[in-house]
């Protein structure tokens, strides 16, 4: 039974990513042909409404499929240490909880649609009955929960059939938009087992002191709206922390249980009248968050198309014959492919497959070839298109285009700190790499124009952003197509290529879209809470320095991004802290920037570390432990940065995102 249920979950997920793969090429061509029709003066005036619409429809028929090849994130800092048994029931836990979720969010979704339809409601611009639209999204959300229910099947009633299933599951993951777990096997279970209460005791006594304490405290307390905005953030917590929910799904669950307990229903048919699914629709259908897909669409096909091997032996040429050569020529591949992608461990993963054998052959210490890669994957987030930057822009309500321009001397700056890092690193172990063949000036130049494309199709994107002649969604289209184009003109690209790169592309945004749901609906539930504003007020009632405030956040979101996605922690806590900081009076695009380096640290720093565990996973004799050491390496040159961007903001950050119209 279980096998047919299985084959029938994978038709149907593949029939929905089918269309949305249509649905997202179809959104690159309405970009593209939007920027060309405004360059003659007679911009399509519905694309905006038609944007949003077909990012609705592509983000919901993803989430299947997207769940089942395990593409959001999850975090199993402690569920790996879990008896089998446990994680199991745990597991059930989630899928269950996240099966009766979005069919209540369906419910919700198409409850409202037909009442929009009996209104007569209709689109501003096409006059389309886009209630419509949100039923299919409703379908998609419904697609979702049989896959839910598909994984409770296997999780609950499984048995032995259980193990292979996983197995099969395990092996699909996508090290483009998930973290592999090869390098974490490395590692013996007896070792884990070990040390199972060494990581798990101070979790447990954490949330158990938490728990007695709310229950003296609402015992002797009325409850107000704040106490529980407290209560749903430890809820959070403790689902992402202690059952391995992924973030978006806890946040969402979290916010949708807090927004009951302010305004209970009177029954359950009640539930239906909820806003939950008008909150998500909004976020799906938004078309500035379009620009997500876009952006990371042109990325993937850079990625598959081979640029980031061109680019890797275009500096090797120029670099890889001075000692450490290799490594310099890696961080400087890494920044030339993340001025692209915008994404840590797609950098990580595709220089992974790329560096490692050359350093290896030149006989490179592991932390030292296995450092460089997982720090030089971090610029992914510093260096735009940023998908971080993106997501909080979109949320904050900044200028991309400002947010982007912002970044350059931070992220130029932070290249140039990691090549010195490896000088000195060589200074003090001259062993740890040997000098390299010197490339003739023929093959120098020769590479030149493989890198010299990339650079184009990038100043393009930048330059028609930053001019104001088109949108951040309308660029991120624009080099879409131009590098779809480019790929598929020069032989680079076949089509299965460019249908993998679809694929990964709708997995991606798939899994940010679900965290940005969670993060509007937990954010509303906080707002409504006026948790935020009385934790602003408490701030300004102890009359600390405004530095010491920004230095206690800066502590958060380095420990936050220790644990967690920093995608997901920076939504959990914009929140909570973007009241502190406009009271405060620090500029939002600043701001940005500082938050941005920091959590980014979280990809190399234990005991998450997503970077160092895709490089550990792609090197056959480098473990977890040495990538993270090597990659501490490079921990000065953050500080650095961070400490620049603290003494000279109008500098570091403002001049340039001042240029920008």
């Amino acid at each position: 039974m279980l096998p047919i249920l299985i084959n029938i979950e994978k038709k149907i997920c593949a029939a929905g990513m089918t269309v949305a793969g249509v649905l997202l090429v179809t959104l690159v061509l309405l970009s593209g042909a939007n920027v060309a029709c405004r360059l003659v003066g007679h911009p399509i005036s519905a694309s905006y409404e038609l944007s949003g619409f077909f990012g609705a429809l592509l983000v919901a028929l993803a989430l299947a499929d997207t769940q089942r090849k395990r593409g959001h994130v999850e975090l199993d800092l402690f569920t790996r240490v879990y008896t089998p048994g446990a994680r199991r029931w745990v597991g059930t836990f989630n899928v269950f909880a996240g099966a009766v979720l979005m069919a209540i969010v369906g419910g919700q979704l198409v409850n409202r649609a037909c009442v929009l339809l009996r209104a007569g409601e209709v689109s501003e611009t096409l006059k389309l009955p886009y209630p419509w639209l949100m039923i299919g999204v409703a379908g998609g959300l419904l697609l979702l929960v049989a896959s839910f229910l598909t994984d409770f099947a296997v999780l609950a009633f499984g048995h032995h059939e259980k193990d292979e299933y996983e197995k099969q599951r395990a092996q699909t993951a996508n090290p483009i938009c998930d973290e592999t777990e090869t390098g974490r096997a490395k590692e013996p279970a007896t070792e884990i087992s070990k040390r199972k209460w060494l990581v798990l005791g101070p979790g447990l006594l954490v949330v158990a002191g938490a728990a007695i304490w709310a229950v003296i405290h609402f015992s002797l307390v009325a409850v107000t709206p704040a106490m529980i905005g407290y209560l749903g953030i430890g809820i959070m917590l403790t689902l992402i922390l202690f059952t391995g929910m992924s973030p978006g799904l806890a946040m969402l669950l979290a916010g949708f249980v807090g927004l009951l307990a302010l305004n209970p229903p009177a029954n359950a048919t009640a539930l239906l009248n909820g806003t939950v699914g008008a909150e998500v629709w909004s976020v799906f259908s938004n078309y500035g968050f379009t620009v997500i897909p876009l952006f990371v669409l042109l990325g993937e096909v850079i990625y598959h198309a081979g640029y980031s091997d061109r680019l890797f032996r275009a500096a090797q040429a120029w670099f890889g014959h001075t000692r450490g050569g290799l490594a310099v020529t890696t961080i400087l591949a890494c920044a030339g492919f993340s001025a692209i992608c915008g994404s840590n461990t797609a950098t990580a993963a595709t220089m992974s497959s790329v560096a490692l054998k050359p350093m290896s052959r030149n006989n490179y210490h592991p932390e030292l070839k296995c450092g460089s890669i997982a720090a030089g994957s971090t610029l992914g987030s510093v260096i735009p298109p940023s998908i971080v930057l993106v997501v909080y822009g979109l949320y904050t309500g900044q200028s991309i285009g400002k947010l982007f321009a912002g970044s350059i001397l931070p992220g130029v700056l932070l290249t140039i700190l990691f090549v010195l890092t490896v000088k000195v690193i060589l200074w003090q172990h001259p062993d740890w790499a040997r000098t390299g063949t010197r490339g003739s000036h023929t093959r120098r130049f020769a590479l030149l124009p493989q890198v010299i494309e990339v650079a184009v199709l990038f100043a393009v994107i930048m330059v028609s952003m930053f001019s104001g002649l088109v949108t951040p969604t309308e660029a991120a289209g624009l080099g879409a197509l131009l590098g779809i184009v480019g790929c598929l003109v020069r032989g680079r690209l076949s089509l299965r290529q460019f249908i993998n790169a679809v694929v990964a592309t709708l997995r991606i945004t798939a899994m940010v879209f679900l965290i940005l749901a969670g993060a509007t609906v937990f954010g509303r539930f906080l707002v409504l809470t006026r948790l935020p504003f009385e934790l602003t007020d408490w701030v300004a009632q102890m009359s600390l320095a405004p530095t010491l405030i920004l230095l206690f956040m800066m502590g958060c979101y380095l420990v936050g991004g220790c644990i967690m996605d920093a995608l997901a922690f920076l939504l959990i806590s914009l929140p909570l802290f973007q009241p502190l900081v406009t009271r405060m009076g620090y500029d939002l695009i600043w701001f940005g920037q500082v938050v941005c380096l920091v959590t980014t640290l979280g990809a190399i720093t234990p005991p998450v570390g997503v970077s160092c565990f895709v490089v550990a996973g792609m090197s056959p004799d480098a473990n977890a432990a040495q990538v993270f050491r090597g990659a501490m390496r490079f921990l000065p040159a953050y500080l650095i940065v961070f400490i620049l961007l603290l003494l000279f903001p109008d500098f570091m950050v403002g001049w340039l995102a001042g240029q920008v119209k």
